[in-house]
């Protein structure tokens, strides 16, 4: 008899339940006539103990499945030869169960009869099973046997009395060493003939005798590979320990050699349910792995896995887990195992695929790390959302807007991060990703992105990680606010941290400004960038003018719409939108929260290749130490003011030698642009020559870069050459010798033409600066266009030249992203 033990009383008394449930629905069970005149019996869907605790292939264990119909009889060779045009049996006989039967035959058979019906045939040419198709296929193990005891327990569909297996079934003892008609026996108590006994019959499952031990639950299909198929239920030569519902045999399945003695293999068909039913459920085969900040739910029953974040004690459903291209509803069956923090998850198609990931979930913070392995080529989240951005430090953050894409997919640059805006605007999901080499894409429906795809395997990992909030990020229409005035924002700050606001312009470009927080002692901006507190304005170098970025003041927003005089191309679209959002914590940040960039350095600190968090941040190059043209010569005219020039005649040239190095450094720089450009020139017009089909990115880009070496020929007059300004310094340390009356008016004389110098410089180094964000960005755009291709990799490239190039800074150099740093 079978026994199985449960620790749990409740268990037990659920499982009692599940199995009277069993009993009473299959004793109802309905028979139908098929478009063939074929009997099936309806078999409605429920919860067994599949196994038999006396076999060593065979141990207990509990299975859910859904409802189906299978054959009443046995396939006779009436039934095989009026489809097939040939009987393979050795024991001749209409209404003998057809034997000799290898297993590509039986399926060759499904299909046929499938055909025969106008139904979807279930079998490929390979002999893979679509398990979602409504034609006829053989049984799984599980359905198998789930037929076979029809509600009962026990070794027999009778129960546990050998002796009434005379009654039911032929085998060994009462066949006279031959097959039967089908039909002549008992049925059991669902109406089907033949269970037990007469000829074995062929299952869809490989064998494997371990198979068992994973306990998959809710619609088990067996092994994705193996050798060798399964057959059940004994035959006219076997004796009744081979009968049992539970007994499994191996056999290779090209076998139909009669002389072997395989002339005892027959087979029966199943059939899905016109509408599949649910199969009953369960909670035996749940997991859930979790922290204070972020959980994942994977339910074998529901056959999903979900992603979830807590926002004030509540957890809140962020969208489903799924491996890269199964659709949800061709997952057949999910089975699960837990070991720790950590959680693999096999996905199972109705092709009987088999699809690993494994997630596991960071201990102290918001971040679960994802792991593909067999059959998954990546992940794929259905977390709905219209706003995503791509965070670039070394430009400006690419905004993605759902509205403003048209249906189907579209691949991002290669990036290390993603953000989903999550449309309560209450979290942002960011993706981090090990490698450049991995892809997103974003599947967009109705002007709305559904699905976040994201390709990962064994070496190249994916991080989840939740930034939550009650508002945490914010969307405004530009035409609510002008260029004169702040103004006040219905939404409030939630918390301290770096904030960004980002706005479209006309020509498809974003622009990003951190924001400027104004506090008890004046205003505090994240970066070393010049504010005028009377204005409350800051410097840009790029544009050398002074724009108003977002400002906060006791958890208010304030906005104006930045001008740029001198620029009159950088319009912003009127109807376009602005996006708030924080990027990474401050010192006054909560402890229990973090921001995109945070999560990007806790999920990537244990990788032993190096620090995403590094590498994505912009450096200051190290020949930027020197103090600034403005900075020291408000120094020196601040001293000959007081009249210590002499007293503080060390500290003076001290400074200007620094200053001095600091022009030659920025100089340098200019030139390294310079270089850069013409070396970039060269590479764009050769992958024209090569590849005709990039000439006109080629083109544009080299039209954009050529506005450098304009721009440099109109700054000479104004901006010299290092040596100049060395001359002109070396001129203040002779002032301080001197006995003149007016050494101030002529200190003040030198450091205005000092400071002409090194503005020129400045404006053009920013200049500089701008004019590669803007490709960068540009190029970043047409990627959305191209999913792959020559030109994708061209734009890829055009990014990834700008990246390595623009990672060091000046302090002078940076623009619109030093107010964010």
């Amino acid at each position: 008899m079978i026994s199985v033990q449960f620790k749990d009383r409740r268990v037990a008394i659920i499982a009692i339940l599940l199995l009277l449930y069993v009993q009473i629905t299959l004793c109802y069970a309905k028979e139908i006539t098929t478009k063939s005149g074929i009997s099936m019996v309806y078999v409605t869907g429920g919860a067994f103990v599949m196994g038999d605790s006396s076999l060593k292939d065979a141990p207990p264990h509990n299975v859910v499945l859904g409802s189906f119909y299978i054959d009443k009889f046995e396939v006779t060779q009436e039934m095989y030869e009026s489809l097939m045009g040939s009987n393979p049996s050795k024991w001749s006989g209409k209404k003998n169960p057809v034997e000799c039967v290898r297993w590509k035959q039986a399926i060759l058979y499904c299909n046929a009869r499938s055909k025969k019906e106008g139904l979807t045939p279930c079998y490929d040419a390979n002999g893979r099973c679509d398990f979602s198709a409504d034609g006829y296929r053989l049984p799984t193990e599980a359905e198998w046997e789930y037929a076979c005891q029809a509600g009962k327990s026990g070794k027999y569909s009778f129960g546990n009395n050998v002796e009434g297996l005379k009654d039911f079934g032929w085998y060994k003892a009462n066949s006279e060493k031959k097959p039967h008609s089908t039909g002549l026996k008992k049925p059991n108590s669902l109406g089907i003939f033949d269970m037990h006994g007469n000829v074995w019959e062929w299952c869809n499952d490989y064998y494997d005798p371990n198979y068992y031990k994973d306990a998959k639950l809710n619609n088990p299909y067996g092994p994705a590979k193996g050798v060798k198929r399964v057959l059940r239920g004994g035959s006219w030569k076997n004796t009744p320990a081979s009968c049992t519902s539970a007994y499994r045999l191996a056999e290779n399945p090209a076998c139909s050699d009669i002389c072997l003695g395989y002339d005892n293999y027959g087979f029966r068909c199943v059939r899905n349910t016109e509408q599949k039913a649910d199969p009953v459920s369960s909670s035996s085969n749940q997991e859930e792995i979790k922290n204070d900040y972020i959980s994942v739910k994977a339910s074998a029953v529901d056959s999903k896995a979900v992603l979830y974040y807590k926002l004030q004690n509540q957890w809140i459903e962020a969208g489903q887990i799924l491996p890269l291209g199964l659709k949800v509803e061709n997952i057949q069956e999910l089975t699960l195992k837990k070991n720790g923090n950590g959680l693999t998850i096999t996905y199972i198609a109705s092709n009987g695929k088999e699809h690993n990931v494994t997630i596991i979930v960071k201990n102290d913070c918001p971040v679960i790390e994802v792991v593909t392995g067999d059959g998954a080529a990546g992940i794929a989240i259905n977390v709905k959302h219209t706003y995503g951005v791509i965070p670039d430090l070394f430009a400006n953050d690419m905004i993605l807007n759902s509205k403003l894409i048209s249906q189907g997919k579209v691949c991002l640059p290669n990036e290390y991060v993603y953000c989903n805006f999550i449309d309560n605007c209450n979290a942002i999901l960011t993706y981090i990703l090990s490698s450049r080499k991995q892809q997103i894409a974003l599947k967009v429906e109705n002007n709305q992105f559904t699905q976040t795809e994201i390709t990962c395997g064994p070496e190249r990992k994916v991080w989840l990680g939740f930034s939550v909030d009650k508002d945490i990020w914010h969307v405004e229409d530009v035409n609510k606010f002008n260029t004169l005035e702040d103004k006040e924002l219905v939404w409030q700050v939630p918390f301290s941290a770096k904030w960004c606001a980002n706005y479209e312009r006309d020509n498809g470009i974003n622009e990003t400004f951190g924001c400027l927080y104004k506090n008890e002692t004046g205003y505090d901006i994240f970066s070393l960038a010049i504010i005028n507190p009377e204005s409350r304005s800051v410097w840009m170098s790029t544009r050398s003018i002074f724009i108003y970025p977002f400002l906060v003041e006791n958890q208010k927003a304030y906005v104006r719409i930045p001008t740029f005089p001198g620029h009159e191309e950088i319009l912003y679209k009127s109807n376009g939108s602005m996006l708030i959002y924080p990027i990474v914590t401050d010192a006054k940040t909560p402890k229990d929260r973090y921001m995109p960039l945070d999560l990007m350095r806790l999920a990537s600190k244990d990788v032993s290749e190096s620090n995403l968090y590094d590498i994505y941040h912009v450096k200051i190059n190290p020949k930027a130490k020197y103090p600034s043209t403005c900075e020291v010569t408000d120094k020196v005219e601040n001293i000959f003011d007081d009249h210590e020039e002499k007293a503080k005649r060390d500290e003076i040239c001290s400074s200007i030698k620094s200053m001095d190095e600091f022009v030659k450094g920025i100089r340098e720089r200019v030139e390294e642009y310079r270089t850069w450009c013409k070396s970039m020139e060269v590479f764009c017009r050769q992958q024209a020559q090569a590849h005709a089909e990039v000439n006109d990115i080629s083109l544009e880009v080299i039209s954009q870069m050529s506005n450098i070496e304009t721009r440099y020929n109109e700054s000479l007059s104004d901006m010299q050459n290092p040596e100049q300004e060395r001359v002109l310094s070396a001129a203040i340390v002779q002032v301080i010798d001197s006995n003149a009356s007016d050494k101030l008016e002529q200190v003040q004389e030198l450091c205005r033409k000092i400071r002409t110098i090194g503005g020129a410089q400045d404006k053009l180094i920013g200049y500089c600066r701008q004019i590669l964000m803007e490709i960068r960005q540009s190029a970043g755009n047409r990627m959305l266009l191209e999913n792959q291709g020559v030109r994708r990799e061209f734009l890829q490239t055009i990014r990834q030249r700008i990246n390595e190039f623009t990672c060091q800074t000046f302090y002078h150099e940076s623009g619109v992203e030093a107010t964010r740093r």
